[in-house]
């Protein structure tokens, strides 16, 4: 989704002026060879299972065969028990 806070916008703009390309996992023709997935989804205050895009989006995650980095907690899992949600992002 587009950035909400003027910290996220201004990160995704120095992202795309360092040469970063903005995909979304819908794209029907999404070449699937990426080399890192970046997990930054869903904060630490998780109680719940994820649901529909962010569900989608951690499967489809998931799905790729690249290197997998969390920024803090894996989407799907409580951040304070360590319990993993169905889906969590592995």
């Amino acid at each position: 989704s587009d950035p909400r806070s003027n910290d996220a916008k201004q990160a995704q703009e120095e992202f795309h002026l360092a040469g970063g390309e903005t995909i979304s996992w819908l794209d029907a023709d999404l070449d699937q060879s990426f080399g890192l997935v970046v997990d930054a989804l869903l904060g630490t205050g998780l109680q719940d299972d994820p649901r529909d895009e962010y569900a989608n989006a951690i499967r489809f995650a998931n799905s790729l065969r690249a290197f997998k980095f969390a920024v803090d907690v894996p989407s799907g899992v409580d951040a304070d028990t360590g319990h993993c949600y169905e889906p969590c992002f592995h």
